[in-house]
């Protein structure tokens, strides 16, 4: 589809797969998925997520952490999970809990890559504060379709 596929092996047997435009040295793509990276959205990289549902109680003080591959690329689930919940569970405020994880991505970053970094992105949502029932767009008065701004928060 106009791409080639660059596969580089390490010692520890992990494998990266990235995405080119055939003949150039970008986009660099580690996914088949993306909302950016229009260069390539003639070449069969597509914008549509995998979608997961899951049941929850809304009292259970669930939380939902999206987050930029700059978190992920050096950071497992667990060490990401572990970081945020350890912070709450002290007391302290989601900001508090997003500004450590993204220090800790930024550390982590410096360590391997020195002055280069990707984008580090995240957001925790309180899930109970944002299942909604459908709204038409006139019932739409905030940023999180009726929520009051600030209900999320966002670094």
């Amino acid at each position: 589809m106009g791409c080639e596929l660059d596969t580089d092996k390490y010692d520890d047997g992990a494998l990266d797969e990235r995405i080119f435009l055939q003949g150039k040295d970008y986009p660099g793509l580690l996914m088949t998925r993306s909302l950016g990276d229009l260069c390539v959205k003639t070449n069969g990289v597509i914008a549509e997520p995998e979608v997961a549902e899951w049941e929850c109680d809304p009292d259970s003080g669930a939380l939902l952490l999206l987050a930029s591959d700059g978190i992920w690329e050096f950071l497992d689930a667990d060490f990401v999970a572990r970081t945020i919940l350890d912070m709450i569970q002290q007391g302290a405020s989601t900001d508090a809990a997003l500004a450590k994880l993204i220090d800790a991505a930024r550390e982590v970053w410096k360590l391997h890559e020195q002055d280069y970094c990707d984008d580090i992105t995240a957001l925790l949502v309180p899930v109970h504060d944002c299942i909604l029932p459908a709204l038409s767009p006139k019932d739409v008065s905030s940023c999180w379709g009726g929520l009051p701004c600030g209900s999320c928060t966002v670094l």
